[in-house]
């Protein structure tokens, strides 16, 4: 008997990016990319972000395939996804109110592109995020973001 077990991909945490590439004439610059997005984490944390992505090297296959390396860095706010409660002196529990907590996060990454002509690819990437500080006295938190989506190249006059 064969049998499988496990996820090979877990939706349990959905988020969303949304990517502005910025591109120089110069050959000496990188490509920049500023990335706004979030996600939710069912137990942990909520988080919003705003970050900068520097592309430092560029592998092309023909005109379709292409595989960018990048690294940044940006802000990133989260709040607990429940609500939270403190104990007064007397005993009761009272709502506590949540403003959310600030962080820094460096990243690193792979952006994979599959282009269809010259103004839509599919894409897929693969990110890594360490943010700091985390919560509670832990110092820093690893992130693993995974994401497919479209590229859409619109007209420049």
């Amino acid at each position: 008997m064969f049998g499988l077990s496990g996820r090979l991909v877990q939706f349990e945490n959905p988020g969303f990016s949304v990517l502005i590439p910025f591109q120089s004439d110069s050959k000496s610059e990188k490509d920049l990319t500023i990335e706004a997005g979030m996600f939710h984490h069912e137990k942990v944390t909520n988080s919003a972000f705003l970050g900068i992505n520097r592309t430092f090297k560029s592998f092309k296959h023909g005109e379709q395939f292409m595989l960018d390396v990048s690294w940044g860095g940006g802000y990133m706010h989260s709040w607990y996804p429940g609500e939270l409660y403190s104990q007064t002196p007397e005993g009761d529990l009272v709502r506590k109110r949540q403003i959310g907590r600030p962080h820094l996060y460096g990243s690193a990454g792979l952006l994979g592109k599959w282009a269809f002509g010259e103004a839509v690819a599919l894409t897929w990437r693969q990110q890594v995020l360490l943010q700091t500080p985390f919560a509670n006295g832990i110092p820093v938190m690893l992130h693993r973001l995974m994401t497919i989506g479209i590229q859409l190249q619109f007209p420049q006059d």
